[in-house]
């Protein structure tokens, strides 16, 4: 049996916890003024996911940044930058033995479920009293964000 395939069992366990949330960046651009005939939804948003890890700490690192346009514009509303660090309690050493972590795609989509949703909250607060509060971050599905390990 393959790491990978150790990976892939039921039989293995992995406990993980969210270690820290950092807003790295947030950039508010003001309030734009609603053209009358316009109708909503007057914002859309652009959602971008990076991974990355620390094998010495064995945690995985997301950032989602998520840049918010007015409809009309291609200038950007607001644009806010976060870091997710999910510490991972690995007892069989299967992900962080190899140079690049092997992190089984199951807990990867939970990372970046979290980091997605976590991330909408906090928008939503910063937007209090503006557009992004009427208009929240829409549901997103978190598999476009990963790619699904092949099974061998």
């Amino acid at each position: 049996m393959t790491d990978q395939d150790n990976l892939n069992t039921k039989k293995t366990q992995f406990s993980y916890r969210l270690k820290s949330i950092n807003i790295l960046s947030f950039n508010f651009n003001g309030i734009n003024l609603i053209d009358k005939k316009s109708k909503p939804p007057f914002l859309k948003y652009n959602l971008e996911i990076k991974s990355g890890s620390n094998k010495e700490n064995k945690a995985v690192i997301i950032v989602a940044i998520i840049t918010t346009y007015f409809n009309k514009d291609n200038e950007p509303y607001s644009k806010l930058s976060i870091e997710y660090i999910f510490d991972i309690k690995d007892p069989n050493n299967l992900i962080f033995q190899e140079e690049e972590p092997n992190i089984p795609y199951d807990l990867m989509l939970t990372f970046i479920s979290i980091a997605i949703s976590t991330s909408r909250g906090i928008l939503f607060e910063k937007g209090r009293g503006t557009l992004m509060q009427q208009e929240p971050l829409p549901l997103i599905d978190p598999t476009r964000f990963i790619k699904k390990v092949e099974s061998k």
